[in-house]
């Protein structure tokens, strides 16, 4: 989802078509919202594929569209994929309702947690390399040399921890 993201907005001055002329032409509404749905993408992104298919004179059907998004997020709203959204640091639009909702969002927050966990390790691990690069120097002196030992022992020392961590919360049962 990051990704389709990412290269509309790099192609948002040609214009980001969600569909081509040709997917615009064959549309199976229902299938395109029912792919929708297990993307976790809002009602809005009909809105986008009705602008994109206007230009073949193609109307979407937002019957078909909505019953087929709503069964697309029968899988999207899963404690499982709001884990692995939130440990990729995905946003959530606020697609799920109800129970599912309250499911997904458990999960979300265990992955949020996660992703924070794993910044914390790639901080350690850019530290961890300025410090190797600072011991590296020929003129360090043997109290810089001993102080950069204990702070590279104490990350690894962390990255330890934190990696414990990732791994009991991958554990929590959702």
């Amino acid at each position: 989802m990051k990704a389709a993201a990412l290269l509309c907005a790099a192609a948002a001055l040609s214009g980001c078509a969600t569909l081509s002329d040709k997917e615009c032409r064959r549309a199976d509404w229902r299938a395109i919202g029912q792919s929708d749905g297990v993307a976790g993408w809002g009602i809005s992104r009909l809105d986008e594929h009705a602008k994109a298919c206007r230009e073949v004179g193609v109307v979407p059907d937002p019957t078909a569209y909505a019953r087929g998004r709503e069964q697309g997020l029968q899988s999207y709203c899963q404690p499982q994929v709001g884990r692995t959204k939130g440990a990729d640091g995905a946003s959530y639009y606020g697609v799920c309702s109800g129970p599912a909702e309250a499911a997904f969002m458990r999960g979300y927050q265990v992955g949020k947690q996660i992703h924070d966990l794993k910044k914390l390790q790639d901080s350690n691990r850019r530290q961890r390399k300025e410090l190797t690069d600072q011991l590296a120097k020929k003129d360090i002196k043997e109290d810089e040399s001993k102080r950069i030992r204990r702070d590279l022992e104490r990350l690894d020392h962390d990255d330890r921890r934190l990696q414990r961590l990732v791994e009991q919360a991958y554990q929590i049962p959702l």
